[in-house]
């Protein structure tokens, strides 16, 4: 203690004890915590392998861009449908990770699905607290959010197949992770 400016001792060191709480323990957890927890975790492996394959469909697509623009005779107007794919990869991303043309802007965005997913599990994943019904409520939204993004991305797939189909017909080269494109 300090009175004017003179330091004194005020007590002398007393021993104790620390006992933990174990408020923490998965224990402590219910079982409709756990079950919560195992669902997010679920969505969130799907959503994650969603979004890594769509990132390999988007590679796809630059290698068959740029295989159409430089392959001597091919077929131009397939670049339509590249576009018309570019378009569906755009709309999809900003699903997946938000618009981030605004929000580099400092705009307002919603929140994407990825956000929602990550969000719930920065929110509850390291917590024994039970969940809370706005936890629940946007698992629910990124769940129906996710199922319109897997369909997208299962529809870009399919396009992609058959546009690598029609490049294989006219000749041309190998493009990364196509199948088929040579039966000989």
């Amino acid at each position: 203690m300090s009175s004017n400016g003179v330091l004194a001792k005020v007590a002398d060191p007393v021993s104790f004890d620390v006992k933990a709480l174990e408020n923490s323990s998965l224990a402590r957890q219910s079982d409709e915590v756990l079950a919560f927890k195992k669902e997010l975790s679920e969505l969130r492996r799907s959503f994650r392998g969603t979004a890594a394959e769509f990132e390999e469909l988007k590679n796809s697509l630059n290698y068959i861009k740029t295989a159409i623009q430089n392959y001597p005779g091919a077929d131009l107007s397939l670049l339509n449908e590249v576009n018309a794919l570019e378009d569906l990869i755009e709309k999809t991303h900003i699903q997946m990770w938000g618009n981030y043309h605004k929000s580099g802007r400092e705009m307002e965005t919603g929140p994407s699905t990825g956000d929602r997913i990550e969000g719930i599990v920065g929110q509850c994943w390291y917590s024994t607290s039970n969940v809370t019904n706005t936890q629940k409520e946007q698992y629910v939204i990124a769940k129906e959010e996710y199922a319109g993004l897997r369909k997208n991305v299962d529809d870009l797939k399919a396009r992609i197949e058959a546009l690598e189909i029609k490049l294989n017909a006219a000749g041309v080269p190998y493009t990364p992770a196509r199948s088929d494109w040579k039966t000989e």
